[in-house]
């Protein structure tokens, strides 16, 4: 039974990370330190227009935009990381491809939001890991 568990577990988590992906319109994903962010097109046109800082890029200091925290949204919490012209050089520009490979196996994605339920856990208090 434990083994069927484990698959079905997997399975749950793969379509998760599946649904996240595909939804919300997002289309521009990128990783940032251990984090991995996804966002609609407005935030990827304007992050293309910061990095391109054309002639009159006085705008660019004020400027920002939004991506989600898709570790986070995996855990079930909506996060929005409003992004500026200081994390440009901090991006690291992936596939969507890449961030579902990512999100598979990073080992935030794979810990519940509770913490273990497994049966020789009932009854033990868990906290929750913490960044």
């Amino acid at each position: 039974m434990g083994d069927f568990r484990v698959w079905l577990d997997s399975k749950e988590k793969d379509q998760k990370i599946k649904n996240l992906l595909d939804g919300h319109d997002l289309i521009f994903f990128f990783t940032m330190g251990d984090e991995i962010f996804a966002a609609p097109e407005e935030s990827r046109v304007v992050f293309a227009k910061m990095k391109t800082r054309d002639e009159d890029a006085n705008w660019i200091q004020d400027a920002n935009f939004a991506a989600f925290n898709m570790l986070q949204a995996l855990l079930g919490q909506k996060t929005q990381n409003i992004f500026s012209s200081k994390d440009i050089k901090k991006i690291k520009i992936i596939e969507k491809d890449e961030a579902e490979k990512l999100l598979k196996k990073h080992p935030s994605s794979k810990k519940d939001p509770l913490g273990s339920t497994k049966k020789s856990d009932i009854g033990m208090i868990k906290l929750k890991d913490k960044k």
